[in-house]
């Protein structure tokens, strides 16, 4: 694997951050 661990692990929080955000789009 070319990608460090934590660049991985920094996409995945961005992704969850990502859906938290849309998460309190969707309940507001």
């Amino acid at each position: 694997i070319e990608i460090p661990d934590l660049v991985a692990v920094e996409g995945v929080i961005i992704q969850q951050g990502a859906r938290r955000k849309a998460d309190r789009k969707h309940y507001s």
